[in-house]
């Protein structure tokens, strides 16, 4: 038998102890990687390639018991305390459309169908195979871009932001929500390409932003060019781009700082009339300021347990019975008190911070790429609703994820955060054409060999 069968038929015995589909070619290719390494050190200490071969292999251990092994570590990476909290936050946003369902002037009726979709199609994401995005990652940005023209072009009544040319009205702001996402693939798409691919990653930015910039959504604005931004400055300090560090930073920075400056000028443009009634709004209570004050107002004389003590007033309850769909997060505390508030932000804080410590912990260009985009996307969302329906919102948020009312952000939420589990299920075995060399789980310490059993 020839040397290099001997290996081949070596990695072949260790492959086969993995039940792990995914992780098989991975094994493989680092068993047989280190075989030849320590066959080729054998050689040129003077052994023929026959004799280092068997040498090498000898030292490796028994294939079988390596196979188990490494079996018992490489394996998916269930995610059910992050599972359990977005079933927790799905429940309480069904549970809240469906009493506000019987308040006066409500404008549809409640069905728990969509929520159980949402959940159909996050499992559906998280079992599917992350890795199709980073395959067809050029593509996908084109595709969404030419669809969002499209949409944006059709799109004539910028005050409801509704297209229809899908079977049901579709809120075109919330599209903003999948932007981040794309524009994280396209960057994947430019790695390895060096200062041209930072520059094209910066152009790509553009498009997406003049979109929402027509549409208009101001939040969904904020919230892709703050994702945007913190992705390119990411892949850059990172290496990614496999160019002068330095400069490719000042080049992001530059057109960051242009945006930022544009966009303060644009915020000024719109809100002029709101700043002062924001800052003041028990001045401005029957003009610009009556939103604020109503909902500072319910906030202020809520409990932590129970209902709140305007509950006789019906002026100051006004805004809820004919806005209760924009501020749920409102009604909630109206209704049952502070607490509901207090949960639903440890519950956002639990996920956001154990979905940035896995992002951060991601050894593959794309894991990383589509984790932080989707886990920012969340985080922004949570923010602004936050401080919009505690009656400090400026800017009108999107969405609470998974709690808001909407099909449009349920489902495109509902659709991120399964692929983002998804990356930490499956990402520690997918490996990225990457130039700079990754550690392997396999090395010689003093001549002995050692298996980093859990990949760190």
């Amino acid at each position: 038998m020839q040397a290099y069968d001997l290996i081949k038929e070596y990695c072949n015995k260790v492959s086969e102890q993995i039940r792990w589909k995914k992780a098989k070619p991975v094994i493989y290719t680092e068993i047989e990687n280190h075989l030849c390494d320590q066959r080729d050190a054998y050689i040129a200490d003077g052994d023929n390639e026959n004799i280092a071969t068997e040498k090498a292999i000898k030292q490796m251990g028994d294939a079988v018991l390596i196979g188990q092994e490494l079996d018992k570590t490489h394996k998916p990476k269930p995610q059910l305390f992050m599972i359990v909290i977005i079933g927790i936050l799905i429940s309480i946003g069904a549970f809240i459309n469906y009493i506000i369902d019987d308040l006066p002037n409500s404008i549809y009726n409640f069905s728990i169908l969509p929520y159980i979709l949402a959940f159909v199609v996050f499992i559906c994401c998280y079992y599917a195979d992350f890795t199709l995005l980073g395959k067809y990652a050029d593509k996908i940005y084109i595709i969404t871009l030419i669809f969002s023209i499209i949409n944006s072009l059709l799109n004539v009544d910028f005050e409801s932001s509704r297209i229809w040319i899908l079977p049901r009205p579709f809120v075109s702001s919330y599209i903003s929500l999948i932007f981040p996402l794309v524009f994280a693939l396209l960057v994947y798409s430019m790695r390895n390409k060096g200062s041209k691919g930072i520059l094209i990653s910066v152009l790509a930015y553009f498009p997406f932003a003049f979109i929402l910039f027509k549409i208009p959504t101001l939040a969904g604005l904020i919230l892709y060019t703050v994702t945007a931004f913190i992705i390119l400055y990411f892949a850059v300090n990172k290496d990614w781009f496999t160019c002068d560090k330095k400069q490719g930073l000042i080049m992001v920075s530059i057109v960051a700082i242009i945006t930022f400056i544009f966009g303060i000028i644009n915020f000024l443009f719109r809100y002029s009339k709101e700043l002062v009634p924001f800052l003041s709004p028990e001045k401005y209570k029957a003009d610009y300021g009556f939103i604020y004050y109503r909902l500072r107002d319910i906030i202020q004389n809520s409990y932590l347990f129970g209902s709140s003590e305007l509950v006789q007033n019906p002026q100051s309850i006004e805004i809820l019975n004919h806005r209760s769909v924009d501020y749920l997060l409102t009604y909630l505390i109206y209704r049952f008190g502070l607490i509901c508030l207090f949960l639903i932000i440890v519950l956002a804080i639990l996920f956001s911070v154990i979905g940035v410590r896995k992002t951060l912990k991601q050894k593959s260009v794309l894991g990383s790429l589509v984790a932080l985009s989707i886990i920012i996307t969340f985080v922004l969302q949570v923010i602004l609703a936050i401080l919009d329906n505690l009656g400090y919102g400026l800017v009108s948020s999107l969405a609470m994820p998974f709690i808001s009312y909407g099909k449009s952000a349920l489902f495109i939420n509902a659709a991120l955060a399964g692929f983002m589990l998804s990356v930490f299920r499956i990402g520690e075995v997918f490996k990225d054409n990457y130039k700079k060399e990754t550690k392997s789980f396999i090395s010689y310490t003093d001549g002995k060999l050692i298996i980093d059993l859990k990949g760190d």
